[in-house]
């Protein structure tokens, strides 16, 4: 080798039990205490979210109830009744039925019947309402501003009960979406 070469390291080379030192790190990352740091962010962040779901502040919402589609989505159908709002307590009536039909057969079929057509109404008016919501969003944002699982999100909102969503209804029956 020639001297020429005058850009060495000018240092030795380190032992391989220095380097595994310095390169080493405890197996668990979180103590106790940032484990309890991160808890205590964990629980402020979702008591914001809940606050904001409460109250209908989209800034600090989960990003999956985000943006001007989804509140379109929420408010077209917070404006109107829907069948799926009755589909828990038609349930709960149809199960007090049989246990009170006891072995009157008749009043069985009667509420199966009856469950069977009211589920059957209820998945006709959600497709057409899932159709409808969406056309009415592509027709106001664009189809390239629909976020993913848009008609999944009208469904999932079709069948809550009113005072049980989250985020709560922000417009009254009979308004129009904002």
């Amino acid at each position: 080798m020639s001297d020429s070469n005058s850009g060495g390291k000018g240092r030795p080379t380190p032992k391989r039990k220095e380097q595994q030192a310095r390169h080493k790190r405890p197996l668990v990352a979180n103590s106790r205490a940032s484990a309890a740091a991160e808890k205590a962010r964990r629980r402020e962040r979702e008591n914001r979210e809940f606050k904001a779901m409460q109250s209908g502040d989209e800034r600090y919402m989960p990003p999956m109830h985000q943006g001007a589609a989804r509140r379109f989505a929420r408010d077209f159908i917070d404006a109107r009744w829907n069948l799926g709002e009755f589909l828990l307590p038609v349930a709960l009536i149809s199960l007090g039925a049989y246990f009170v039909a006891g072995q009157n057969t008749a009043v069985a079929q009667i509420a199966t019947y009856g469950t069977l057509l009211f589920i059957l109404a209820f998945a006709i008016e959600a497709f057409f309402l899932v159709r409808i919501g969406r056309k009415r969003a592509i027709e106001r944002f664009g189809l390239g501003s629909i976020p993913p699982r848009f008609g999944w999100y009208i469904f999932i909102r079709i069948t809550q009960f009113r005072p049980m969503r989250m985020p709560r209804a922000q417009v009254k029956r009979g308004e129009p979406p904002r």
